[in-house]
């Protein structure tokens, strides 16, 4: 119930305002009905309604003194209100009319209802100004009282209602309107507590106060927790929830959650006061199993107080929904296409698993939120068996029924034979079909090799280290047609001793003596080489500056003014590169592109196979490479002719490649980062964490600490007699030390990027 001050012999209009909005125009809300009046004294009256609108922002209260049609009295800006009183001045015996319309809109575009029937009702006659007695006083609720007393006024403009925790001094003081009866509200007391209370009255213009009531005290109830908690799982990965309400205190409820891998307990957003069911909550692995505490909670001034929880209850999610409807199509003579259906809401990725009918081992492969997958790295002329389910993280849906399909024909042999310059090499085209060839041919072949048609075969000796891509094609009497690229990447051979050998080192017992390595081993297929370090790893590349050398050059410019320096890896789609160059991070200075040196002229050739390292470029110019670069994770030999052809520069050894496999494993996502005004988007930025935030964390990038020059070769010695001598490094030099005459020999190994060594002897005698 609301008090309003109002005088009949000064109407006021009291218009809303608005604030922050354009005013618009609504409909206007629904007429109310059943109004009552009822004075309560020779200056107040009690109106009562029905409210028959939802949309309504406030009421306009009309009177007349007598039986007159009543007129605008106040703006009552209060939404679904029901009640109200309003104080005048004295008006004993006096008849008043009164009305009351609903309204909604802004300032001025007010839509209004229309009005209620007239009313009337008459102030009391007799003028009493006595103060309230027989105070009362009962807990009603958690936080709340009742207070009653007995009303001997006639003429009161209200009652003041004095409280305070009976043990303190100082009476706390709020106004309520004029009756015999008031409700603490609950923000005022605290639960568990005892107070008293007195009362008195507050008569005239201006205000004089009655005497004061008895005092009273009570002691309010505990703040009450909800109870019989339900919870229901819904859907995937969801649950409903509902409770019982046993307070009217609460400004809110608390839901808690702990999940299958949590130690504790963890609050979600808080749910409002006036609800005792969740239809919803979203969130939880499908088919684990959760903990649900409630509690409610208050506030005491700013404080947020809470109830006890409710007794915890456990229940477990639905299961992930399986994919249906699994078709095999499309086959080539490596792959199949296969497409299937999902109903899953919350499904983050799938797991194909595969295997040849016969076979007892599945291979898998997971993919992201796709419907079609081309699985490819199959052997043709073989019939294959898929299934596939989905996921969320590591939790699996059940598989789908099983489909199955058929590649064609085509090539079987190994299409990434290794290969030695200078070193004989003899390589057989196989097929799945062999007798059904009506024709083959090779094309391409890099000098010293040639072509048998009789026998299928390739031979003969490389002249010249590098990758080259062979074009196989054969035709099938059942019309199929497979051309296949043989990739050729000479793997080097190993380090050489070059002439003349070391000659017997005499080493006396009292003074060490050096012997050098410098001119003493080389490995002829690597010039120049850097070692990339990275936060996951190290890894080399040997450079071609004898087929790329403008390339090489301009690598080397940013490799020396140490440009990749807390650069990081921002592009790395799934089975394809990975990539950087373009930009650097640090805490002090954020995101920054790297500065370039101008274009490069684009050096193509070489193929874009699995281990080798390319210059990025825009797109639709061929001759933009600058700083960025990238390493082919599998054989990317579109990228040899696209846009010019993609200028491999070198190639990271087959140790390296863990590394930036490690690299292309890690999650990625799509992200905005600010450099300088510009927002740059970044698709497939890996992030070193279990799962992809949905806001970037610079912490989690994959950053390049340093690209510096690395060794064409390392040593390592071993001396064959360590009783006479010892050996050590000291950088490319052999420190020998005499321990007792005598001779022995210190083997001394180089091995090169690649892992292939080579060892020579030093003879040594102590005399």
């Amino acid at each position: 119930m609301s008090r309003r001050s109002l005088s009949l012999l000064s109407v006021l209009t009291v218009c809303g305002s608005s604030f922050g909005m354009a005013a618009t125009e609504v409909p206007a809300p629904a007429a109310p009905t059943d109004l009552k009046v009822k004075a309560l004294g020779i200056n107040s009256f009690q109106l009562t309604w029905k409210d028959n609108s939802t949309n309504e922002l406030g009421w306009e209260i009309l009177a007349a003194v007598g039986k007159t049609t009543p007129k605008r009295y106040r703006m009552y800006v209060k939404p679904n209100a029901t009640s109200l009183v309003l104080v005048t001045n004295e008006l004993a015996g006096k008849t008043l009319s009164f009305q009351i319309r609903a309204y909604n809109g802004a300032t001025a575009l007010e839509k209004f209802s229309k009005p209620t029937a007239i009313v009337s009702a008459t102030a009391l006659k007799s003028k009493t100004t006595g103060a309230p007695t027989n105070l009362v006083v009962k807990s009603i609720e958690d936080g709340s009282v009742h207070l009653g007393w007995k009303d001997n006024s006639t003429a009161e403009a209200g009652y003041v209602i004095e409280y305070k925790e009976t043990s303190a001094k100082k009476w706390t003081a709020m106004s309520a309107d004029p009756g015999i009866q008031f409700n603490v509200p609950v923000p005022k007391l605290e639960p568990t507590k005892k107070y008293s209370f007195r009362v008195r009255g507050a008569v005239g213009n201006p205000l004089k106060y009655t005497a004061y009531t008895n005092q009273v005290s009570a002691t309010t109830v505990a703040f009450q927790a909800p109870t019989g908690l339900v919870v229901q799982p819904v859907a995937e990965g969801e649950f409903s929830f509902k409770w019982k309400d046993n307070t009217t205190a609460e400004a809110g409820y608390e839901l808690q959650y702990k999940g299958p891998d949590d130690t504790k307990f963890t609050p979600l957003d808080p749910y409002s006061s006036d609800t005792t069911s969740i239809p919803s909550v979203p969130g939880a692995t499908p088919n684990g199993t959760y903990q649900f505490q409630l509690r409610a909670f208050r506030f005491v001034g700013s404080t947020k107080t809470y109830t006890g929880f409710t007794p915890v209850v456990s229940a477990k999610a639905n299961p992930l929904i399986a994919p249906t409807d699994l078709v095999s199509s499309l086959p080539t003579d490596t792959s199949v296409t296969l497409t299937w259906k999902s109903a899953s809401k919350v499904a983050t990725g799938y797991q194909i698993q595969y295997r040849e009918v016969g076979a007892t081992d599945f291979k898998s492969v997971s993919t992201g939120k796709v419907l079609t997958y081309k699985v490819d790295k199959l052997v043709s002329g073989k019939t294959y068996e898929f299934k596939v389910r989905s996921n969320v993280g590591e939790e699996y849906s059940t598989f789908t029924g099983t489909a199955q399909g058929l590649t064609k024909h085509g090539f079987i042999s190994e299409l990434n034979p290794p290969i030695l310059t200078g070193n004989q090499f003899l390589y057989s085209i196989q097929t799945s079909f062999p007798t059904g060839i009506t024709n083959m041919t090779v094309t391409g072949l890099p000098a010293g090799l040639v072509y048998n048609s009789t026998s299928r075969t390739i031979s003969g000796k490389l002249t010249t280290a590098g990758t080259y891509t062979v074009t196989l094609k054969v035709t099938f009497s059942d019309g199929t047609v497979s051309t296949r690229s043989l990739v050729l990447t000479s793997v080097g051979t190993k380090p050489i001793i070059l002439p003349p050998h070391i000659t017997v080192v005499s080493v006396p017992l009292t003074k060490p003596q050096t012997v050098p390595l410098t001119g003493r081993f080389a490995d002829l297929d690597t010039h120049e080489a850097v070692r990339v370090t990275t936060t996951k790893g190290v890894f080399d590349v040997i450079l071609y500056p004898d087929s790329t050398p403008k390339t090489v050059e301009n690598f080397f410019k940013y490799v020396d003014a140490k440009s990749y320096e807390n650069s990081f890896i921002h592009r790395s789609p799934a089975n394809f590169v990975v990539q950087g160059g373009g930009y650097t991070h640090t805490t002090a200075d954020g995101f920054k592109s790297i500065p370039t040196f101008g274009t490069v002229v684009n050096e193509p050739g070489l193929s874009n196979v699995r281990g080798t390292i390319a210059m990025a470029k825009v797109g639709g110019q061929p001759n933009s490479a600058t700083s960025q670069f990238f390493v082919n994770v599998v054989d990317s030999l579109g990228l040899d002719s696209d846009n010019g052809g993609f200028t491999v520069f070198g190639r990271v050894p087959s140790s390296g490649m863990t590394v930036v496999d490690n690299i292309n494993d890690l999650p990625t996502a799509d992200y905005n980062i600010t450099v300088g005004a510009n927002v740059v988007p970044l698709t497939d930025l890996p992030v070193d964490a279990p799962t992809a935030p949905a806001v970037l964390d610079p912490a989690q990038l994959v950053k390049i600490t340093s690209v510096v020059d690395a060794p064409i070769l390392t040593y390592s010695v071993l001396p064959q007699d360590s009783s006479i001598a010892t050996a050590v490094l000291d950088g490319t030099n052999v420190v020998i030390t005499a321990v007792s005459k005598g001779s022995t020999t210190i083997q001394v190994t180089a091995t090169d990027l690649d892992g292939l060594s080579v060892s020579q002897y030093i003879p040594v005698t102590v005399p």
